[in-house]
């Protein structure tokens, strides 16, 4: 082995020298970090958002009760019978193809 190839490879970063472990002490340096902003926030701050987003959801919900009858029926429209529809399409279409196929085997 020549003296240049034994320099490079005595150059290079072993498992036993302390790069490795400085690395992975900076890297749990950098979780531990993350862990306590993580628990900074209390049990009540996650309760207290918990229940505005909560409300919000619920506000929205009953925001339009006192809307006249054709913006409530346009909205039962939009979220209920045109997934309804496009679900029993979807069904019809699925059974029709699984027919379609399976004649094509008999």
């Amino acid at each position: 082995m020549s003296d240049s190839q034994s320099h490079s490879d005595s150059q290079s970063p072993s498992p036993s020298d302390g790069a490795h472990e400085r690395r992975d002490d900076s890297d749990l340096q950098a979780l531990r970090a993350l862990a306590s902003v993580a628990l900074c926030e209390s049990s009540s701050e996650h309760a207290d958002r918990a229940f505005g987003r909560a409300r919000a959801a619920f506000m929205e919900a009953h925001a339009y009760a006192d809307a006249p009858w054709r913006f409530r029926a346009v909205r039962v429209w939009s979220r209920v019978f045109v997934p309804a529809l496009l679900l029993a399409t979807c069904v019809l279409y699925l059974t029709w193809a699984v027919q379609a196929a399976s004649s094509l085997y008999r």
